[in-house]
């Protein structure tokens, strides 16, 4: 199962995540890295330790976007011999794909094994979700692990879904967005948050550095911030 291997180090603005993989397992990511000077991070450069087969998928809205990794790819149009690398599932040519931070992404792995996630690391990132009920995969652009109650989700309402990937189950962790809640056990009032839709109460849920999640929000946009 997929496991957070490092924290980010990022003393030169410069970070690395590893994580673990199982073979043919789907795993949700997210990517708060950047590549140097430029507003996103190029899929070519993001990915250290790709074997042919694997695959990383993009959700649009309504469809995926399917890359698979190539040793080498040979291009009739520009006569150009590519050497490993991203190749866009549609076109079976090497992928010109800009990944913004915040957009999260499946990878599936051929095999069991670690590969590292690396790029420029910034603190103040947001990442911008459409919402209008629609659902959209993204992830909290920060690099270090965070408490959900403590992430601003502007323009969120009540009733407003996330949901967590549990690779174990095969299943998700939903949460709602709620105005208030009261907790009879503990006879507290808590304000606007996340509450687990499994017990109905006040979420105490943490989430790793790159974990991407699913957003539904009937809002036209949604901010999110740390």
């Amino acid at each position: 199962l997929p496991a957070w291997a490092a924290e980010v180090y990022s003393s030169n603005i410069v970070g690395y995540q590893k994580v673990s993989l199982d073979a043919t397992e789907f795993s949700l990511f997210g990517t708060q890295f950047f590549d140097i000077g430029e507003s996103g991070i190029d899929i070519q450069s993001l990915v250290v330790g790709a074997e042919e087969g694997d695959s990383i998928q993009f959700f649009n809205g309504t469809d995926y976007e399917v890359y698979s990794f190539a040793p080498e790819t040979y291009d009739d149009t520009y006569e150009v011999d590519y050497g490993p690398g991203w190749n866009s599932d549609e076109t079976g040519l090497r992928a010109q794909k800009t990944i913004q931070p915040g957009q999260a992404f499946w990878y599936q792995s051929q095999t069991t094994k670690n590969v590292t996630f690396s790029g420029e690391v910034k603190t103040n990132a947001t990442v911008t979700a459409q919402g209008l009920g629609s659902f959209q995969l993204v992830n909290i652009a920060t690099p270090s692990t965070v408490d959900l109650q403590s992430v601003n989700f502007e323009g969120i309402s009540e009733g407003d879904v996330i949901e967590f990937y549990n690779p174990q189950t095969r299943t998700y962790d939903t949460f709602s967005y709620a105005p208030e809640t009261y907790d009879e056990t503990y006879e507290t009032d808590f304000g606007p948050g996340w509450n687990s839709d499994e017990t109905g109460l006040r979420a105490e849920k943490m989430v790793d550095i790159g974990v991407g999640f699913w957003i539904q929000a009937a809002g036209a946009e949604i901010t999110i911030s740390r």
